[in-house]
């Protein structure tokens, strides 16, 4: 989570290829993906999806990553 929201792509790849849980999610309900493109950190968002990253998961809000990216304004990730 925390790689993914400071945008360490590097950081990220290690932790996947050592079998970090890709679909972690934290307290707030939060995934990796979730916390990437919300903070714009689209190489960490390429590389999530490209690791299969579920996009269709929601917070405890009920707001999926699609919603976070349309409010945090990152078209790019819409």
């Amino acid at each position: 989570m925390d790689a993914a929201w400071r945008g360490c792509a590097a950081c990220t790849e290690v932790l996947l290829e050592a079998g970090a849980g890709i679909d972690s999610i934290d307290p707030a309900g939060f995934t990796a993906l979730m916390w990437a493109e919300s903070n714009g950190r689209f190489e960490v968002v390429d590389r999530l999806i490209a690791a299969r990253a579920s996009i269709d998961l929601a917070d405890k809000r009920e707001l999926t990553t699609l919603m976070h990216a349309a409010w945090s304004g990152h078209t790019r990730t819409v």
